[in-house]
């Protein structure tokens, strides 16, 4: 009988990651999440991706072929899901070989990616960008070797071609970046209307439209304009700037849901519920 008293326990090794794997996992690979939004986008969407991307973005070459296929479908007006492009694999002859061999890997990988279809806009701009980055490691590559086999009367010729490419570079970016992530349009206020002016909160929390009388707007109504200051009663002319007097008000009061209705007058006759800070003229909306 084997003595057991002697037996080591080793401990359990966890599988070291290696960065293989990442490279590996097409959820980390931005070249398969585009194409994998790409094979599910509708068809509109992805004509718009494919007319702006170019097969020379991809770094991978396997995958820029794969896009080239999937833009001909797309332009053909076919189908461009997993299954189409796989039959089209196979009727134009490409899966044949090593070269078939990786395209229908590449296809595999990208279907498998997770991508969100709406989101092939986002990753079209990114594989661009990458294109765009690398660009500048070729163009300093290209002067390194320039600047040990040309002659020294062509460098600066050489040089300019190089910064006229990388100025085309630039600004195909812009035109890709406007086209398939536009800005957010500007916030606007909403239109002031007739015969009213807009005034704000004295923490500039809401604002409300006030009716004004008069044909001039004045550049600015202060508080101590428009209610008593400590406790000393202001003329009647500290509420008239310009020609314009102040009349009343109505706020909707987002916390309690309520309409409130009040007027500017001195004295005890002057709505306690709403506290004016300061009137802004409608010039400066």
């Amino acid at each position: 009988m084997p003595d057991t008293g002697h037996l080591e326990h080793h401990p359990v090794l966890e599988p070291v990651l290696d960065v293989g794997d990442l490279l590996d996992d097409p959820r980390t690979d931005i070249e398969a999440l585009c194409l994998c939004a790409l094979l599910w986008a509708p068809t509109a969407a992805a004509a718009t991706v494919t007319e702006l991307l170019q097969a020379t973005d991809f770094h991978d070459p396997t995958h820029g072929d794969l896009f080239t296929l999937l833009a001909t479908q797309v332009h053909r007006a076919r189908p461009h899901d997993p299954a189409s492009l796989a039959a089209a694999l196979t009727d134009t002859g490409q899966a044949a070989g090593h070269h078939g061999t990786q395209l229908t890997r590449a296809l595999a990988r990208a279907t498998a990616a997770g991508a969100a279809p709406e989101a092939a806009g986002h990753y079209a701009l990114a594989v661009a960008t990458a294109a765009y980055r690398r660009g500048f490691h070729t163009a300093a590559t290209a002067l390194t070797q320039a600047a040990q086999q040309l002659p020294t009367n062509d460098l600066f010729d050489h040089l300019l071609t190089i910064g006229q490419e990388r100025r085309t570079a630039t600004t195909r970016l812009r035109q890709l970046r406007d086209a398939l992530d536009p800005p957010s349009p500007p916030r606007r206020r909403p239109p002031v209307p007739a015969g009213r002016r807009r005034i704000m909160s004295r923490h500039h929390h809401h604002a409300w439209w006030l009716p004004v009388a008069g044909p001039r707007t004045p550049h600015r109504v202060h508080p101590r304009q428009l209610l008593p200051r400590l406790g000393r009663r202001r003329p009647q002319s500290a509420r008239r700037v310009g020609g314009c007097t102040l009349l009343a008000g109505t706020l909707d009061d987002h916390y309690s849901t309520a309409t409130i209705t009040f007027t500017f007058t001195h004295g005890p006759n002057t709505s306690a519920d709403v506290q004016v800070d300061h009137v802004v003229p409608t010039a400066a909306t």
